[in-house]
This record gives C-alpha cells, structure tokens and sequence, in this order.
C-alpha cells in the first residue's frame, strides 16, 4: 500500500491513466508519449501526491482481455478509492435527463463531475491538468 505523510494534494485518476501505464508500449507516437507521461508520473509523483480513484474506474479497468485487467487492477490496488456520493449520483441524472450529455455518456459523466464535486485536480488521459 502507499503511505502518505501529512496532507497531499489529492489527484484524481481517469481510466487511461492506468491504461497507460500498464499497457504494451504503442508504435503511436502519442500514444506512446502518454504511456510514458503516466509511467513518468508514477514513478516521481506517488511520495508528492495521493492519487485516488473511482469505482468506476475500478469497474472500467476490469473489463477487457484477463491478463490486461489483472495488470491494471494490481496497479491501482494501493489508490484509494472515492465514494460516489447520491448527490453526484442526483446531478449526474439531471444532466443526463436535460440531455445536456448523451445517456450513453453516464460513466463518463459521473467520472468528470466526481473530482469537480470533491474539489479535486483531475488527470485525464495523461494530457491535462498535469502537475
């Protein structure tokens, strides 16, 4: 497990993120600039930051290929993960309902609304909001 002294700053995890770091490396050269990206900030950042998650990320990462899912989920095995609480669950509805976002969208949804309602920075797909 990974032990935090004091108070960190709480970074939020999106699903590539993991993705990322624990994926086959990519002939893609920006695919492979973030899978370095994310690999790079595990490796300097875990004794600065918490990182913490979803479950829906805990549920994303778990589909696929076995072996893949296995990987993925032993590398966020140590994050905390974060209660999705009614009131997201409540907004996440409302916008779904008022077709602000497509109904297909309801994970995503409730994945980019989790960090903004606890107040925390996000890292998504190794590109934005990067320390």
């Amino acid at each position: 497990m990974i032990h935090y002294s004091g108070i960190k700053s709480r970074i939020y995890l999106e699903t590539t993120v993991i993705s990322y770091l624990v994926g086959r490396p990519s002939l893609n050269a920006r695919l492979a600039s973030w899978q370095e990206a994310s690999r790079q900030l595990w490796e300097d950042y875990t004794d600065r930051f918490e990182f913490v998650i979803s479950p829906i990320v805990v549920a994303e990462v778990s589909q696929g290929n076995p072996d893949a899912a296995q990987q993925r989920l032993a590398a966020l095995s140590d994050l905390t993960v974060l209660e999705i609480s009614p009131a997201a669950d409540r907004l996440t509805q409302k916008l779904l309902d008022a077709g602000a976002v497509p109904q297909s969208s309801n994970p995503d949804t409730q994945q980019s609304l989790l960090p903004q309602w606890l107040e925390l920075n996000i890292l998504h797909r190794g590109t934005r909001n990067i320390l």
